[in-house]
C-alpha cells in the first residue's frame, strides 16, 4: 500500500528510488518491535533497525530507515528526539515525507488484514481523494 501511495504522489513529494527503497524497507520492519512489546513498539522498531547491518544500505541510511518506521503511528517526528534531532535538514524532509505515506499506509490497514485491495488517489485542487477499493468490510479502515 505504502509503495502504491508513494507511485502515485511522486510528483508532489518528488522522491527518487532511492528513497522509494527507504519506504519499503521500513514498511517491512515497522512492526518488528511488536516482538519486543505491543507497548511503544515503533520504538523498539526503531531500536531493532538502528542496530542491523543490511547489505547494500550505508548506517546513514539506515538511520533514515528507522525513523521512518519509528513514526508510522500516530507520533510525528519530533525536534527534541536526539534521533530525528541530528538528521540534516535534507533528511528530516525526507523521513517526513516518507513517514506521512507510512501514516496513511498504516491507516488503511489498521486492522492488519490487508482488507483494502487497491487504492487510486486523485489529486483534486488542494486535496488529495484517496479511492479505496475493498471486497471486506473496511469501516475500521475508513
Amino acid at each position: 500500500m505504502a509503495l502504491s501511495i508513494f507511485a502515485q504522489t511522486k510528483k508532489l513529494h518528488k522522491l527518487g528510488d532511492r528513497e522509494r527503497l527507504y519506504l519499503q524497507v521500513a514498511s517491512m520492519l515497522h512492526d518488528s518491535g511488536n516482538y519486543v512489546s505491543f507497548n511503544d513498539h515503533e520504538i523498539h522498531s526503531y531500536n531493532i533497525i538502528i542496530t542491523q547491518n543490511i547489505m547494500g544500505l550505508s548506517d546513514g541510511e539506515i538511520i533514515l530507515i528507522a525513523n521512518i518506521a519509528r513514526y508510522h503511528t500516530n507520533e510525528l517526528p519530533n525536534y527534541n528526539y536526539g534521533s530525528y534531532q541530528r538528521l540534516s535538514n535534507e533528511d528530516k524532509i525526507t523521513v517526513s515525507k516518507l513517514t506521512a505515506i507510512s501514516k496513511i499506509a498504516e491507516s488503511l490497514d489498521i486492522s492488519h488484514k490487508q482488507k483494502i485491495t487497491d487504492i487510486n488517489i486523485v489529486n483534486s485542487q488542494d486535496k488529495l481523494l484517496l479511492k479505496i477499493y475493498s471486497p471486506k468490510d473496511n469501516l475500521l479502515e475508513q
